[in-house]
């Protein structure tokens, strides 16, 4: 997602730490994502991660709450704040980090990514 709003298809190798991402159903990515929004029931996605873990039972993952109902990618595009989060690990199953929007601040764990 550009600055404007616009979708620009991009390869994944083009794709840095704090860019926005548009994840169109049943497409792969091979990234570690924090879901902001999602068109899904109460902006939930169904994530399977049998390449990563070989589970092959779907797991729900959950959009950040502020940030759930901002289905437009031009909304998406007007956020402004930034993640802090944890440094690179081998951890699947552990995640902690912050979206900081200001002085306001909002959890982010394993359900948001």
């Amino acid at each position: 997602v550009r600055p404007s709003g616009q979708l620009d298809a991009i390869p994944w190798k083009s794709v840095s730490v704090g860019d926005i991402v548009h994840v169109k159903c049943n497409n792969e990515f091979p990234a570690d994502l924090i879901l902001l929004s999602s068109t899904g029931d109460q902006g939930m996605c169904y994530l399977d991660t049998c390449n990563l873990d070989g589970e092959t039972n779907l797991k729900i993952r959950n959009s950040l709450p502020s940030t759930r109902e901002k289905n437009d990618p031009r909304q998406i595009a007007e956020l402004e704040g930034y993640f802090e989060f944890e440094p690179p690990n081998n951890r699947l199953y552990t995640f902690s980090g912050k979206l900081v929007r200001g002085d306001w601040e909002e959890a982010v764990d394993n359900e948001n990514i």
